[in-house]
This record gives structure tokens, C-alpha cells and sequence, in this order.
């Protein structure tokens, strides 16, 4: 049976290392760099991510200096030289990995011959042992047929020596047992007092144990703790009862006297505020982890501006999983690729929505690379074409813990800003996406809690809301 495994786990390693020197063998037929690249043995590779990081950054800073130097400037050479020597290393490692995995496959081969010999070799065995099986169960059940037959013949002759040996007793009955009137064990009031006692100090103490084991951002001091940046506001969460309107997620629209409206207004002026001689015109909405709002919230802050009179544009830079469109219900196909890619220009791919004075940009086709297009000097080009027609420009971009995007996107932006969910992203993810952008430091405007249940954590946050928004939100409840 561990000699079938085996021949079995060799069997599947063969034919995966088959199925890849075939496929290193088609694509070097084929010359096409990228495609042996794209292999995961070869993306995988420790080494090799790092040549491509560091190609990456040398093609940036090559791209940089060539809008300030020519071709032929000693800087550009050096650089280039830089890029084709990189390339080159990541190509000969990547050939290396080639000629690993062929030797493994030839090794695997080889192992699967030498057990499936082994295997044969064994059955042989087995055969023989066969027959002796046979001829040792038949002596086995004549061995406990005998044993049993002995040890009740023994039994029988104890048995007659000890009634022989039993003489007439001399016991005799000196008291009665009498029943109790009361039972001594167990003690009911002593066991529900330790049992009292014994709850509440487990219960008190499993709460702390869970408190301390909570990592999560919950408070205003967990911001300033943990990411060292102010803290703009906290979100409420969007009641149940509300996604039934026409709008659910735009609530800033659709209630705009709203608890939750009111909170988003306050992070308007929060925002507008903070650098009132250096306005920030050009905001990055972003986070840390996936699902932590920030689309909803950037939408609203955009609908809250423009509520103020300004022509706000919002834009979905998420080019892997967009959701803009959905709120605003604007059409997809055409957007920011578009633009990126000079398809269209800012006035083409721009919609108006329903809401006054938003205008939005969705993230049209979905490229193949969104961090090449979002590092090209089109985004920067298309950023200062909207600057000069709107008052305010949104920018919605993915998680900065997943993807490279956000830290693209937060170069050309003049102020960030942090959404959290409440009690679901840890501190350690907080600290650890703020750090990404310890180089941009200065602009980062400041964090915002969101998704907040005031129902459970009312005792955090209470005094935000208790006393000037409870009646009017039962005002505004549509009926």
C-alpha cells in the first residue's frame, strides 16, 4: 500500500513536470518572452520578482528623467544599459527554471520506473505470503479452540476447590442501617453561590480576554495611536429600512438631513478646511483591505460637495473591480482606460449623473495592465485637463494592501484620505497600508471610521449622535 502511494504521488509529480517542460518547451518555440514569464513556476520565483520590481522601478525612473533629459544624456544611457541588463537576467532565470524543472522531470521519470518495479516485486511477495496466510489462520483457530477449552476447565476446578474450603459464618446483625432525614451531599446553596461566583468571574473575564484580542480600529484613539494621522469623521452604518429607496447607497442624496449625511458633511468640511491657503483639489479615496466602503463613502463625499454649488468629478481608477457605475447607473464602456489609452478625451468619457453638479468617470474596458496605464503621463495629462473644468476631482482607487495602484494614483493626487471599517480592519493592516505612503506623508488629509454600528458600540460613539440627530432622523423616515 506505501509503495502504491508512492507510485501514485510520483505518477501525478511526473505529469505535472511533464505538462511544464511541454509548456517551457511550446513557449520558446514560440519566442515570445512574456508568455514563459507568465508561467507560475516562473512568476513565483523569488528572484525573478525581484528583477521585475527592480525593472519596474528603473523604467519609472526612466520615464521620469526622459521628460528632463535626452536620449543620449549620460543618466538615460546608464539607465537604459540598466533596463536591457535586468531584462536579460530575468530572461537567463527564467531559462534556468527551464532547464531545473526538465532535470526534475527526467529524476521524476526515473522514480516512477524504479517503484513501479518495486510494486511488481512486492505482489510477488504478497502472492507467496498468500498461501501461508492460509495455513497460519487454520493453525491460529486450533490454538484458541485449545486455550478456551483450558481456561474453562481450569475455572471449574477453582471453582469446586473454594466451595470445598467455604465453612459456616460467624456474622451476626449488631444494628440497622437507618434512612437519613436529610441528604449530607450535595450542598445546593454552596454550589449555586461558587456557581455565581464562578460565572460571573468567567464571564468578566472572557469579555476582557476578547476586548484584549480585539485588533481592530474602533475609535478615534486607535487612529492617532496606530497610523499617528487625524481622524475626519466617523460614518454611521446605512440602516436596513433605508436600501429599500431609490438609492440606498447615495444617501447623501436621497436623505440629505440624514444622521450619516450629516456625518459625510462634516468630513466635507473637515477636508476643505484642512489646507485652506493650499486647497487640495484632487483627492484619493482608499483603504486598506477590500470591502471597507470606500467607493460608497467617496461617492457621497462627491454628492455632499456638490451640494455646496461646486462641479465635483468623481472617477473609478479601480480598473480590476469596478463598482462606480452601479451607483451612479452611468454606462461602463467607455471611461478612464479609454482616456488613458487616448481613445477619447475628458469630455467624451465624463456623464452626468443624477445628482446636480456630479459629474463621474467610469472605469471603462478593463485592461490587461492597470498599473502600466495608471503610471503613464496620461493620468497626469488627464488630471490637469479636469482640474481646469471642475471644482473638485475624486479619485476612487483599489486597496493599497493588494494592489500597487493606490500608491501610483497617490503621486498626482494632492490629498489622501483613509476609509477604515469599524471593528473589521486590524490595526496591523492600518499601520501597515499607512506606511505605504510614508514617502507622501504630507498628503495624507486624515482617516475616516466607517460602517460604525452606534447600537453596538454606543458607548465609542454615543455622544456623536444621541442628542442632535435621533429626532431628526424619526423625521425624516419616509413613511
Amino acid at each position: 500500500m506505501d509503495l502504491n502511494s508512492e507510485l501514485t504521488n510520483a505518477k501525478i509529480d511526473s505529469l505535472r513536470l511533464e505538462l511544464l517542460h511541454n509548456k517551457f518547451k511550446e513557449f520558446k518555440n514560440t519566442h515570445d518572452d512574456e508568455l514563459i514569464q507568465s508561467i507560475p513556476a516562473v512568476t513565483q520565483n523569488t528572484l525573478i520578482q525581484a528583477l521585475k520590481t527592480k525593472y519596474v522601478d528603473a523604467e519609472r525612473e526612466y520615464f521620469l528623467k526622459s521628460q528632463r533629459y535626452g536620449v543620449k544624456h549620460p543618466e538615460m544611457i546608464q539607465l537604459s544599459v540598466e533596463l536591457n541588463t535586468t531584462k536579460d537576467n530575468i530572461l537567463k532565470e527564467a531559462g534556468q527554471i527551464s532547464d531545473s524543472i526538465a532535470t526534475e522531470y527526467e529524476i521524476a521519470k526515473s522514480r516512477e520506473a524504479t517503484l513501479l518495479t518495486a510494486v511488481e516485486q512486492q505482489k510477488g511477495e504478497i502472492f507467496v505470503l498468500g498461501d501461508k496466510a492460509i495455513y497460519y489462520a487454520v493453525l491460529k483457530r486450533e490454538v484458541d479452540t485449545n486455550r478456551q477449552m483450558y481456561e474453562t476447565l481450569l475455572t471449574r476446578m477453582k471453582e469446586t476447590n473454594l466451595t470445598e474450603e467455604l465453612k459456616s459464618s460467624d456474622i451476626r446483625v449488631l444494628d440497622y442501617a437507618e434512612v437519613p432525614i436529610s441528604p449530607i451531599k450535595p450542598n445546593k446553596r454552596m454550589n449555586i453561590l461558587l456557581g455565581i461566583i464562578v460565572g460571573l468571574g468567567c464571564g468578566v473575564g472572557i469579555a476582557f480576554l476578547m476586548e484584549y484580542m480585539d485588533n481592530t480600529i474602533k475609535t478615534q484613539e486607535d487612529i492617532e495611536k496606530y497610523m499617528g494621522t487625524p481622524l475626519l469623521g466617523i460614518v454611521g452604518h446605512i440602516p436596513s429600512e433605508k436600501k429599500e429607496s431609490l438609492l440606498p447607497l447615495l444617501i447623501t442624496h436621497t436623505f440629505p438631513k440624514h444622521a450619516i449625511s450629516e456625518a459625510v458633511k462634516g468630513i466635507r468640511t473637515s477636508i476643505m478646511f484642512s489646507h485652506p491657503d493650499n486647497p487640495k483639489k484632487i483627492l484619493l479615496v482608499t483603504s486598506a483591505l477590500p470591502s471597507e466602503g470606500k467607493t460608497t463613502f467617496a461617492s457621497n463625499l462627491a454628492v455632499t460637495m456638490a451640494q455646496t454649488g461646486n462641479k465635483v468629478l468623481i472617477i473609478d481608477a479601480d480598473l480590476r473591480k469596478p463598482t462606480l457605475h452601479k451607483l451612479f447607473q452611468i454606462d461602463k464602456s467607455t471611461g478612464l482606460s479609454n482616456i488613458l489609452v487616448k481613445s477619447c478625451d475628458l469630455r467624451t468619457a465624463s456623464r452626468t449623473t443624477q445628482v446636480p453638479n456630479v459629474f463621474a468617470i467610469a472605469c471603462g474596458p478593463l485592461p490587461p495592465n492597470p498599473s502600466e496605464l495608471l503610471s503613464s503621463p496620461a493620468m497626469v495629462e488627464c488630471l490637469h485637463a479636469a482640474k481646469e473644468v471642475y471644482d473638485w476631482i475624486i479619485i476612487d482607487s483599489p486597496p493599497l494592501l493588494t494592489v500597487t495602484d493606490a500608491r501610483i494614483l497617490a503621486r498626482v493626487v494632492d490629498g489622501i484620505v483613509f476609509v477604515l471599517k469599524s471593528n473589521t480592519t486590524t490595526r496591523d493592516a492600518a499601520r501597515k497600508a499607512e506606511g505605504y505612503l510614508s514617502e507622501i506623508r504630507d498628503k495624507i488629509l486624515g482617516a475616516v471610521i466607517n460602517d460604525v454600528d452606534f447600537s453596538r458600540n454606543k458607548y465609542y460613539y454615543q455622544y456623536y449622535y444621541q442628542y442632535y440627530y435621533g429626532e431628526r432622523e424619526s423625521e425624516e423616515t419616509p413613511s
